[in-house]
């Protein structure tokens, strides 16, 4: 059965950068951290590099390795491969939890989010994602006028493929 991140939780960020991933995150984290021993924190992947998100994506270390196997079947040459591993391999970084369960954002991470005080971290499926509550409230509110202008559907069901 897959398990996904979902939800919205809206955390603060001390001084240092630090913030607790929500618990229910944590746990997705930590099954999706292959290489973690007994009683160690967990590793997860951060990924600042996509220049047209206003986020941070994070990811678990079975998702990268995913993502770096699907980077490595592209052909050398192709630009799309360069453009894959600015993104994911070249503006990510993997970072170790706390024993409290809370992961660090550095500086560069913090500014391409906009992250000042709070973080808002929100269920992406296989992923999840860092925000600024404000910045999220306006992605919302332009994704909802998106959804209410769809034609073909009444609500957001309509829009599943029905199984075959």
């Amino acid at each position: 059965m897959f398990e996904a991140f979902r939800g919205e939780v809206t955390h603060r960020i001390d001084a240092k950068g630090r913030v607790s991933v929500p618990a229910d995150f944590r746990r997705l984290v930590e099954a999706g951290d292959t290489r973690r021993e007994a009683d160690k924190p967990a590793s997860l992947t951060i990924v600042y590099g996509d220049p047209k998100r206003c986020c941070l994506v994070g990811l678990t270390l079975s998702k990268t390795s995913q993502i770096d196997r699907l980077i490595d079947r592209v052909p050398p040459g192709d630009s799309r491969r360069g453009h894959l591993r600015f993104v994911f391999q070249n503006r990510s970084t993997m970072i170790n939890l706390d024993p409290s369960g809370r992961l660090a954002l550095s500086s560069p991470m913090r500014k391409k989010a906009s992250l000042d005080g709070e973080a808002l971290f929100v269920g992406a499926g296989d992923s999840f994602e860092i925000w600024d509550p404000g910045t999220y409230a306006s992605h919302v509110e332009a994704f909802e006028a998106q959804l209410a202008n769809l034609a073909t559907a009444t609500d957001a069901m309509a829009l599943l493929d029905e199984p075959r």
